[in-house]
């Protein structure tokens, strides 16, 4: 009698787990920036290029900056608090722009870069159309972003979410084995 009952919670415990990890999972698709007005998930996907995004919650951080000599050890600046304010929170591709990605804008938009690709060098580090798009200028990145209704980050956008790489790993699960990350076992 016992053993039944241990295998009926073993049993209840891991369905309770899959319907948990399920309801995690839902995937939300969104198509333009007003529809992201309301929208509080931690992951989305965005419908026009299939890119994956995480949710970067708004945040105000502070930093120390450390005071610095000079070769005498006289002080040249002292220590100081510097702090960052990221207003508003914001979603942000996860992953590099793909080679695949990159190519399907190029065909679908007409965009012309202004210095033309080199696919030969394109493929010697990126053969696959799942591997990072490299070797675009800031022009080609911005012709992409608009083409698929986003936008560059700023400045500030892209230091908060590089320094603050927690919500990546919650979200995505980086720092993991590469086969534990999503969309990205087959490369």
């Amino acid at each position: 009698m016992a053993k039944k009952l241990v295998f009926v919670l073993l049993v209840m415990t891991v369905v309770l787990v899959e319907l948990l990890l399920a309801e995690d999972t839902k995937e939300v698709v969104v198509e333009s920036a007003k529809e992201l007005k309301g929208i509080k998930a931690k992951k989305i996907t965005w419908k026009k290029d299939g890119a994956k995004m995480v949710r970067i919650p708004k945040k105000l951080e502070k930093k120390v900056i450390a005071a610095t000599y000079d070769e005498s050890g006289n002080l040249v600046s002292p220590e100081k608090e510097v702090v960052t304010k990221v207003p508003e929170s914001f979603y942000m591709d996860a992953y590099e722009v793909t080679v695949g990605q990159f190519k399907k804008f190029l065909k679908s938009s007409g965009y012309k870069p202004d210095m033309p690709i080199n696919w030969s060098q394109v493929y010697r580090a990126s053969p696959k159309d799942k591997h990072p798009m490299i070797i675009v200028s800031w022009h080609d990145a911005t012709a992409y972003a608009k083409w698929a209704s986003k936008r560059l980050p700023t400045e500030m956008e892209w230091e908060h979410a590089a320094l603050n790489r927690t919500h990546f790993t919650d979200a995505l699960g980086f720092g993991h084995a590469p086969a534990a990350r999503p969309d990205r076992t087959q490369l």
